[in-house]
């Protein structure tokens, strides 16, 4: 019985430490000399983190992009291909890039996150599928499927009988077929590569190479000793357990400092650090070179880092969901956090700007441009909010209508596959886009329950 309770002990021990920001830090420090290695072998490659966990393997010179593929669409007769997370923006680097690396962890022994050996194969397989058979026909005799060899057979045929009824979804959806024929000349085909395998470079001819990089060492526990600290597997997942409020552009930023902390020092260090970027301004040379214009319209999505007051066009609405206001004219202000809570919050301030759209709708009308801001790194509230606006104010066509589209009126003439059709536009206008279920069942609730 002794043994038993000091095993225990033991293990909630271990899980203490590993949430130690020390043994975080150089886990993920560790791991990144291997990212880097992989980076240096496919220089010729477009360098992709999927976030949230994979910005912190990777230096910011590498100059990467982000990418959203949920582990949660990978998971075991979950299988499913998701319209909120196109990444299509991704295919752009095929035109001046030899192929794509993109990099990820996981915890807790498993050999490659789901995100990485199932949800990205997934989607490859559904866009192959999608341009070769469906839009341009060829019906080539090479494949259009890949799976890792490690994942059960059993499984692979499980997925593959779903990948017809994802093409569906994929074309039912309202993306620009034309646009994704366009992006690829060839189909997409994945390869491996974690700490065990040897580094070097392989690629295929006949197809555009996507190198999936799990980042971390696949370790039984969880954890392990041997590098002279308390190495955790996929140290960067869960940030918000261990990184008091660190962000990956911080870590790198202060990387060395925060390395060479003692133990007893890093906390208050880390706090230092991210005091003194809440009270920097962030100055931008141009806003509207740094925000994303939704389709045609005067719609325009960012963070809040995006704008410099000065350079905001007259006749502007500003809609700012950060936590602090930019004390601008033509602006509304409504701190609005993520999560759940954030959600109810956000519902309450859509709410409340609708009801001023629609009593002073001239002005919003009439206005040069809609600014819709969040705070950095946020892409859940300014989305939703120009998916309310896309849907009440403009037409299937992103003309302006002369008229608003009442709350009234929205039950009747809206359902889940329009707004989700809207949605998918603003995802391809602004890739970063990624709402959470309860912001868009607030969006929902709003437009269809009135």
């Amino acid at each position: 019985m002794t043994t038993e309770l000091e095993s225990i002990d033991v293990v909630q021990r271990l899980h203490v430490q590993g949430k130690n920001p020390r043994n975080r830090l150089l886990s993920i420090a560790l791991d990144a000399k291997f990212v880097d290695r992989v980076l240096e072998l496919y220089n010729t490659f477009q360098t992709v983190v999927n976030e949230r966990c994979g910005s912190w393997y990777v230096r910011p010179e590498h100059q990467p992009w982000s990418a959203y593929f949920k582990s949660t669409d990978g998971h075991t007769n979950q299988w499913s291909f998701s319209t909120r997370r196109l990444n299509l923006h991704l295919l752009d680097a095929f035109r001046d890039k030899d192929g794509l690396v993109i990099v990820d962890s996981t915890r807790r022994g498993k050999r490659t996150p789901d995100a990485l050996s199932k949800t990205i194969p997934i989607w490859i397989a559904t866009i192959n599928k999608c341009v070769f058979e469906r839009i341009r026909h060829t019906h080539e005799s090479r494949s259009l499927c890949f799976f890792p060899p490690y994942l059960p057979k059993q499984e692979i045929a499980e997925i593959e009988k779903r990948l017809d009824g994802f093409v569906d979804t994929l074309i039912a959806s309202g993306v620009d077929l034309k646009r994704l024929s366009d992006a690829l000349q060839k189909p997409m085909r994945p390869l491996w590569f974690t700490p065990a395998s040897s580094l070097s470079r392989a690629e295929f001819n006949d197809y555009y190479t996507v190198v999936l990089v799990t980042a971390s060492e696949q370790v039984q526990s969880g954890y392990s000793r041997e590098h002279g600290f308390l190495y955790v597997q996929g140290a960067a997942d869960d940030e918000e357990e261990w990184a008091c409020h660190l962000t990956p552009s911080l870590y790198w930023k202060h990387q060395e400092q925060l390395l060479a902390a003692d133990e007893d020092d890093l906390s208050k260090i880390i706090a230092q650090i991210v005091q003194a970027s809440d009270k920097q301004q962030h100055v931008s040379a141009s806003t509207l070179s740094l925000l994303h214009q939704v389709q045609r319209t005067k719609l325009w999505l960012g963070d809040i880092s995006s704008l410099n007051a000065a350079s905001v066009p007259p006749s502007t609405i500003i809609v700012n969901f950060a936590k602090d206001a930019l004390n601008v004219k033509g602006e509304y202000h409504y701190p609005v956090s993520s999560g759940k809570m954030g959600a109810l919050n956000f519902k309450k301030a859509a709410k409340e700007m609708l009801n001023d759209l629609y009593s002073r709708y001239s002005i919003w009308s009439s206005a040069d441009a809609i600014f819709i801001v969040d705070a950095v790194d946020a892409k859940e509230a300014a989305p939703s909010f120009a998916l309310l606006l896309l849907c009440v104010m403009f037409s299937p066509s992103f003309e302006s209508l002369e008229a608003p589209l009442e709350l009234s009126q929205t039950r009747l003439q809206l359902d889940k596959t329009i707004i989700r059709n809207r949605l998918i536009k603003i995802i391809e206008s602004s890739p970063k886009t990624n709402p959470s279920r309860a912001f868009l069942i607030a969006v929902n609730t709003l437009l269809l329950s009135a």
